[in-house]
């Protein structure tokens, strides 16, 4: 089951997240409170709707309502971000892969705190990217093959402590048995020579970022 989660962050490039939605088959779209806006903004009809719903407007949760959408309110006082609520929705629907949109955005620590959010899911084997208009985000370890077009921005930076890489294939700055260390981001602006790269990340959780600028 593939699963899209939309949440409340910045999408500015409404063109660009519907034709992403439009290319891939989504089994359940679950919007993360005002990540429903987002979606009302694109068309879209989502499943399930969760969060405090403070960054609901009225004119969007009338309009869903009267289409049938399952809500699920929280108080506004609670351990867990709506993102993460929405996280834990769609892993109750045993996914094998979870897209995210809308979750980088001005507060740092909301887009940190959904970067931590693909742990998780990433143990249990699922397939999970954090995506908007200029990154691509997913965490990696083992054997990590990387897909895109020749000279693709593509940083390798460490999550929660060092990373042991055994070798890198289809880089231009080549990584041979290194390890890039929590305090020394060293992977940042590399880029692919062919249209795949492969990683051999031996020890460590690797933070992947496929990007490109303005």
């Amino acid at each position: 089951m593939n699963i899209l989660i939309i949440s409340n962050g910045d999408i500015t490039n409404y063109d660009f997240h519907l034709k992403l939605i439009n290319q891939n088959v989504y089994d359940k779209i679950i919007c993360a409170d005002g990540g429903a806006v987002h979606a009302y903004n694109m068309g879209i009809k989502p499943d399930l709707v969760v969060g405090d719903l403070d960054s609901l407007s009225d004119h969007v949760l009338k309009y869903y309502e009267n289409k049938g959408i399952s809500f699920v309110k929280y108080p506004p006082k609670k351990d867990k971000t709506d993102t993460h609520i929405a996280v834990d929705h769609a892993l109750e629907m045993n996914p094998s892969q979870i897209d995210m949109m809308g979750c980088i955005g001005s507060r740092f620590d909301h887009t940190y705190a959904n970067i931590l959010l693909m742990i998780r899911p990433f143990r249990q084997g699922i397939d999970i990217r954090m995506i908007n208009e200029y990154n691509e985000i997913f965490v990696a370890n083992g054997i990590v093959s990387i897909k895109g077009e020749m000279g693709n921005l593509i940083s390798l930076l460490p999550l929660g402590g060092d990373v042991f890489i055994e070798q890198t294939r289809g880089l231009h700055y080549k990584i041979e048995e290194a390890i890039l260390p929590i305090d020394f981001p060293c992977g940042t602006s590399n880029f692919l020579e062919s249209d795949t790269a492969q990683i051999i990340v031996r020890s460590g959780l690797l933070l992947v970022i496929k990007a490109r600028d303005r």
